[in-house]
């Protein structure tokens, strides 16, 4: 992107893909580490796919009047002090689903992983992002900063924590908020491995989860022997990248 205000890659248009050829051949790249965000997306029923982004402040923020259907697959970010960022929206009438699904996604350092731009904060009807077989290596801020329903004080609702799956987080001195995960159905199948903070499986949160090195070679792929493949993870894997092959 030119040295300029307000330059970002922009998608406007409703049932579109925009398909890179892979994160190592199709690059994204800021005006500045300090500033700016890579993509913005205004528009609906859209799949950004199979490229990266970097240099820049964020790397792709969700808003427009009346966001849904939205799938990032195969997309790497990397530096980001916000990676995935999304502003508060509501329906008029209650989410069951993810709005925004991210799949084999892979952050590098930065900041915070996934951004919800809280304003007045979320209701039932907020609309929220799922996340499926993602890798966060080294986010230093907040690994999932999710949209957050209370009442009299107390979290009642994480919207997404029902929809993020078969992911691993590592490297990272994040702070983690337990109480966001109270009275749910918590995250299943998270590696979890050199992180600042109490583990989710000695929390007593979720099923599966593994506190372990997960092994990964240097392209990201658990090594075989690695916790994070197994028949406990829905594709047989947990993070962005399948195993490396036998």
């Amino acid at each position: 992107l030119p040295m300029q205000q307000g330059a970002s890659f922009e998608l406007r248009i409703n049932n579109v893909a925009i398909n890179g050829v892979g994160w190592d051949s199709t690059i994204f790249r800021g005006a500045s580490p300090l500033s700016g965000v890579v993509w913005i997306v205004y528009s609906s029923d859209n799949l950004l796919a199979n490229f990266r982004t970097e240099n820049s402040r964020a790397g792709i923020l969700i808003t427009g009047n009346n966001y849904n259907n939205l799938l990032f697959r195969y997309i790497k970010t990397t530096n980001h002090d916000r990676h995935f960022s999304w502003v508060e929206q509501n329906a008029s009438f209650p989410i069951t689903i993810p709005s925004i699904a991210t799949e084999n996604c892979y952050i590098i350092g930065g900041g915070t992983g996934f951004h919800f731009n809280e304003i007045n904060g979320a209701t039932m009807n907020t609309k929220y992002l799922g996340m499926r077989n993602v890798t966060m290596d080294g986010p230093t801020q907040v690994g999932i900063d999710a949209p957050l329903v209370w009442d009299n004080g107390r979290v009642i609702e994480v919207r997404g924590n029902r929809d993020f799956f078969d992911s691993i987080i590592i490297n990272t001195n994040a702070p983690f908020m337990e109480r966001a995960y109270e009275g749910f159905r918590s995250p299943e199948g998270f590696v979890e491995f050199h992180n600042n903070s109490f583990s989710l499986q000695s929390r007593g949160i979720g099923r599966f989860n593994i506190e372990a090195d997960p092994m990964l070679d240097s392209y990201g792929r658990p090594r075989i022997g690695s916790p994070a493949i197994g028949p406990q993870y829905m594709r047989g894997y947990a993070g962005a990248v399948p195993p490396v092959p036998p």
